[in-house]
């Protein structure tokens, strides 16, 4: 259900079918983090939202079996920018930590 919403209920193929609304507060997961068996550990929604800057998102990776993380992270430049043109890079404003089962990703958002 995190990659596509059925036009016809019945093909949710879920005990407790969602709306539309809930899916498209969904986060977007992608085939390898089922192919991974990896889980969320924390935040449901798509849209995280912080008080003070900080957000700690964590997965739950499967026992025993050994994965390993990248991230990036980057501000999207805002209007029209040329192909070539990226966002900032964020990458030192986030914290990777791996204890047991679960994945911890600490972001630190600056104030714009």
């Amino acid at each position: 259900i995190y990659m596509h919403y059925p036009v016809e209920e019945k093909w949710q193929l879920m005990s407790l079918p969602i709306s539309k609304e809930e899916f498209e507060e969904l986060p977007t997961l992608r085939g390898h983090f089922f192919d991974l068996d990896l889980q969320i550990a924390s935040h449901t929604k798509g849209i995280v939202q912080t008080e003070d800057g900080m957000v700690d998102i964590k997965f739950s990776l499967p026992m025993m079996r050994c994965i390993d993380f990248t991230y990036i992270l980057y501000k999207k430049p805002r209007g029209k920018k040329k192909k070539k043109e990226t966002g900032m890079n964020l990458n030192r404003y986030v914290l990777q930590q791996y204890d047991n089962n679960l994945i911890s990703f600490q972001l630190y958002f600056l104030e714009t």
